[in-house]
């Protein structure tokens, strides 16, 4: 269990393993996830659902909803507890590498380089290349492929024309940085949602689905102990609050 401050707010998280994340913040909201590594801002939790305690019986069972989309939840210093393969990868792609190694793709108007020449080491089919570069993916300007039956890194002329002759991953993010940040942001706005209704002393409110794709309202509830507890509201319920 790791205590962090993030987005201006304490959050706790808990890593049995990295495709098993628990992510609360206070008492009461609680998410969950999978832990993988950002190709430039390297580990990050991928926040897909949150936990609640539904009353069945006389018992509280936990019970998950899922949240519509990917949110990127960016934490620095996790890398010991990330699949040290991609972290490997990472800090392989935060070293120089020649721009010659690029070589211009069958359309002329693109470049590849392949993930064995990028990472020093033999992927194949490796799936955890694709996995590595998921939320890094600016398609047609950057993206991943298979060409030879090869994993291949793709970039457009103008990324191409904006690299040193000596580059790092970091020159393709400063060459494509206003898609990247701004993609980033997006993907972390539910962080300062939340730290922002805390901030205001307002409920915080999240929309999300059950296995049967219903929308519910995520928030918590005060007990009569005192205790905050996450739940789950449907909808309709909520508007007449």
């Amino acid at each position: 269990m790791i205590r962090i401050q993030r987005y201006g707010l304490q959050w706790t998280v808990d890593v049995p393993d990295p495709k098993n994340v628990v992510l609360k913040q206070g008492s009461g909201l609680t998410f969950y996830g999978i832990l993988n590594v950002h190709p430039f801002w390297g580990s990050y939790i991928s926040v897909d659902g949150v936990y609640t305690y539904r009353k069945i019986n006389n018992n509280y069972e936990k019970t998950k909803y899922e949240l519509l989309g990917y949110h990127l939840f960016f934490v620095p210093g996790l890398e010991g507890m990330c699949d040290a393969k991609k972290v490997r990868w990472y800090h392989t792609l935060h070293k120089t590498h020649e721009k010659s190694m690029f070589k211009q793709y069958i359309d002329n108007i693109h470049w590849y380089i392949s993930a064995k020449d990028l990472l020093g080491e033999d992927v194949g089919r490796d799936e955890d290349i694709f996995s590595l570069f998921f939320f890094l993916e600016h398609n047609p300007t950057l993206y991943t492929s298979f060409y030879k039956k090869q994993p291949i890194l793709v970039i457009d002329n103008d990324i191409y024309s904006k690299l040193p002759d000596q580059w790092t991953i970091d020159d393709i993010h400063n060459a494509d940085r206003d898609y990247q940040d701004q993609f980033k942001k997006e993907h972390e706005q539910l962080w300062y949602d939340i730290a922002k209704a805390r901030q205001n002393n307002q409920p915080v409110k999240i929309v999300v689905y059950d296995n049967t794709r219903t929308s519910h309202i995520y928030t918590e509830q005060k007990t009569s102990y005192g205790i905050v507890l996450p739940i789950v509201v449907p909808c309709e319920q909520e508007q007449e609050r």
